[in-house]
């Protein structure tokens, strides 16, 4: 039976697998401990600044697998990825399932259902209105006793955001095109490859891409030597016909 995670379980379980593993922004740990301070202190409703770190989490675990932004032009109405990933951790080892879907195409924006269930069907799930600038509009998720909650960002309201992927140029990292065999299949994809030291620790990053793949990503792996992380992901599925889930729209 699946198991639903409240947003203040869902952000600390993402922060548990991914802090060593990929580059969430400072902001979002900042914004988890303030929100695990309040509901210790008792405090039932989530402030905005929590459900905006928490569709962030979400949106960085999902979008950004590997620390590596895959464009996501190439989507079709209804159709999503499915992810098989594996983080070990000094020596312990989690495995999960990440899925994304572009739902629906508006005049506003477009609808992405975004989820990541562990081992244990643990489940952590929201569909959120997402505009061209990837700007949250809209986020919607599902509380652990099944109620569908929504979060609309104040007019004016900022939040913090990483780079824009479509300012940085990857093709120096390129080391060419070779064939790959994952979950969802065999493919064609170039090879992406990236190593760094800068804080006297190797860390490493791999990605696979091809635009034959909705989202681009067909398989990722990140390495940190110092903290003895590693984290692969392949692509498992490719679905078709996903809706929402949340009367969205």
């Amino acid at each position: 039976m699946k198991k639903y995670l409240a947003p203040i379980l869902l952000i600390a379980a993402l922060l548990t697998i991914f802090a060593s593993c990929t580059s969430i922004s400072e902001s979002i740990n900042n914004a988890v401990s303030s929100i695990e301070d309040s509901v210790n202190a008792g405090k039932k409703a989530l402030s905005d600044a929590a459900m905006a770190s928490s569709g962030m989490a979400l949106y960085a675990q999902v979008f950004m697998a590997g620390g590596y932004m895959a464009e996501d032009h190439n989507f079709k109405e209804g159709e999503g990825v499915e992810f098989h990933v594996e983080v070990t951790t000094e020596g312990n080892k989690t495995t999960y399932t990440s899925q994304k879907a572009l739902l629906k195409e508006t005049a506003e924006g477009n609808w992405w259902a975004l989820s990541s269930q562990d081992s244990e069907e643990n489940l952590m799930e929201a569909e959120i209105l997402m505009s061209e600038e990837m700007d949250i509009l809209v986020m919607r998720y599902r509380t652990e006793e099944g109620e569908i909650m929504e979060w609309i960002p104040e007019q004016g309201e900022e939040i913090e955001e990483e780079e824009d992927p479509e300012d940085l140029d990857y093709s120096s990292l390129s080391k060419g095109w070779e064939t790959i065999t994952v979950m969802a299949g065999k493919f064609k994809a170039e090879r992406f490859y990236v190593e760094d030291d800068s804080e006297g620790t190797l860390s490493t990053q791999e990605w696979w891409m091809t635009e034959d793949v909705p989202g681009e990503m067909v398989k990722y792996i990140y390495t940190n030597q110092k903290e003895g992380s590693l984290a692969e992901g392949e692509l498992k599925a490719i679905t078709k016909g996903n809706v929402t889930q949340m009367d969205s729209y």
